[in-house]
């Protein structure tokens, strides 16, 4: 049987912890539900005319409740809540900054969910959409075994109490969005009939009236309309204002919404991947490296001579809780002349590499998102990826931190610190080696391929002798010969950091599994890493 605490301040921590962990979930469905209606936006504001948009939902989560920490606000706090309060899962409810983690809309700062419906609303009325919405009507029971009658009282009802209400809110923030874009909610048993009826009438009575604004250029400020008529005893539906964008502010929404809906962007194709590369500092650097396609972005394309610039925006955010891990803006420039045309005829890839700042991985899985922004087209191309950091820390097994192929290239000037990332060209040095990772995995075989890797052997480093197996289309598996390049042993890490050269005349033209052993011992079991490489003429 459960007892009840005979100390209130108990009951007081646990019910706010559960309200704290309860809003950090109802922040994660917020941003994805707005940044989903964000995207369905983006989609059609292009069309020409007044456009509609079905949304079917069971409300939107209301983030700043009045009611949300009542014993917080009110100061009754004991020690363990103080802690509560310090905890990052509580300071982001106390100061809620959302729908922009990673600052791309610069001056606005959104600190509750209100702010952020009302910027919906605004964008959505700027292009002429109307969003109406249908409460799917979901209800779920809370069932409770192995509680008292008078525990389940005491205990659960404030808790019921406190969802009814946040239901409620839900509901009222799907009607906002919908009566202010000059659309209907619907709820209720009757509620498919009803829809049916809104939408004939919506879509066959109605004036489209429209005017032009007195301003010579938009000034990315809210301006409200007002509509009345002089026949008695009518009721007017109408957009109540609309935000006059600039075409700034226009791009920064649509990379607002390429950060929440990745997938639905793939105007300007190119590939990515991100490597956490490990320092002498024990701090990982985001080590970025794109390639983008010769024939689709150039030889296919009609484009002028005259400079061209791409952003490249990167984020990294907590699979888990949506933290953000690291965010940046990469201007590209390139200067499209006859010469830039024929070169970009002999190759497949335009292949870039970046240096990012050094900073703390937690021991969590992140998503990697790159977008890839023309900004005289306004075209967006995006790529995802997931990346797991591992922690060395305590860690007593053997591992592999790092294992890419790349292309190795003689450095003129010997670097200062051995395998250390350059800020100049993104290139690994090591010795007078430069290593470039490449993204495609694409090689010709009489080139061959480099393969760059970090281990950590936390019982210390014995003769390493790494085997690279070559598993074909036609099944075959080859051993490659190796050449070791450059090596170091980081004692205070325990992580050995090396470079091989592999030859790839024995492989077969095509896609090919390359795997990367290391060899079982005393230390520890087998090592295995499997990567695609594609061996081209």
């Amino acid at each position: 049987m459960q007892q009840e605490t005979d100390n209130p301040f108990e009951n007081i921590y646990a019910e706010d912890m559960q309200r704290i962990y309860h809003m950090n979930t109802e922040m994660k469905r917020f941003e994805k539900t707005i940044g989903g209606i964000l995207g369905a936006c983006n989609m059609i504001k292009s069309l020409p005319g007044r456009k509609y948009m079905l949304l079917i939902s069971a409300g939107i989560p209301d983030l700043s409740p009045p009611d949300m920490l009542p014993n917080i606000l009110s100061g009754i706090l004991t020690d363990r809540l103080e802690d509560a309060y310090r905890n990052k899962s509580f300071g982001k409810i106390d100061k809620i900054k959302i729908f922009d983690p990673f600052n791309i809309l610069d001056k606005k700062a959104f600190k509750n969910g209100a702010e952020v419906i009302t910027e919906l609303i605004r964008f959505a009325n700027a292009h002429n959409i109307s969003i109406y919405s249908l409460d799917c009507g979901t209800y779920v029971k809370r069932l409770h075994s192995g509680a008292s009658a008078e525990f389940f009282q005491k205990n659960e009802m404030a808790q019921i109490y406190f969802r009814e209400g946040d239901n409620i809110r839900k509901v009222q923030n799907l009607r906002w969005i919908s009566e202010d874009t000059g659309a209907d909610s619907l709820r209720g048993a009757d509620k498919f009939e009803e829809f049916r009826k809104v939408i004939s009438r919506d879509l066959t009575y109605y004036y489209q009236l429209s005017f032009y604004a007195q301003r010579s250029e938009a000034d990315d400020k809210y301006h409200k309309i007002e509509v009345n008529v002089k026949r008695q005893g009518v009721d007017t539906k109408f957009r109540k204002g609309y935000m006059d964008y600039s075409k700034k502010e226009t791009n920064k929404m649509l990379l607002v919404t390429a950060f929440y809906n990745p997938s639905l962007f793939k105007e300007l194709p190119f590939k990515a991947e991100i490597i956490p590369f490990l320092t002498e500092s024990g701090k990982y650097e985001p080590w970025m490296n794109i390639a983008l396609p010769a024939k689709e972005l150039f030889r296919d394309r009609f484009i002028e001579y005259a400079p061209k610039l791409f952003n490249l925006h990167v984020w990294i955010k907590d699979k888990n809780d949506g933290e953000k891990g690291y965010g940046g803006k990469i201007n590209i420039g390139l200067n499209i002349s006859p010469s830039f045309l024929d070169f970009v005829k002999n190759i497949d890839y335009l292949s870039y590499h970046f240096k990012g700042p050094e900073f703390n991985f937690g021991r969590h899985e992140y998503q990697i998102i790159f977008a890839l922004f023309d900004p005289q087209t306004n075209e967006i191309g995006t790529w995802e990826s997931s990346l797991f950091v591992p922690v060395l820390k305590q860690n007593n097994e053997r591992l592999i931190i790092n294992c890419v192929l790349g292309d190795t290239v003689s450095n003129s000037k010997k670097a200062k610190t051995i395998f250390s990332l350059s800020k100049k060209d993104g290139s690994l040095e090591s010795d007078q080696i430069k290593f470039f990772p490449k993204v495609t995995n694409q090689f010709k075989k009489w080139e061959g391929a480099s393969v760059f890797m970090q281990l950590y052997l936390p019982h210390g480093k014995t003769k390493m002798q790494p085997e690279f197996l070559l598993l074909g289309e036609d099944r075959s598996l080859r051993a490659l010969p190796k050449v070791l390049l450059s090596e170091f042993w980081n004692e205070k890490l325990k992580v050995w950091s090396s470079i091989f050269k592999l030859e790839l005349d024995q492989g077969t033209l095509g896609e090919n599994s390359l795997y990367v052993e290391i060899p079982e011992s005393e230390e520890g079991a087998l090592l295995s890493k499997k990567m695609k490489l594609t061996i081209i003429r």
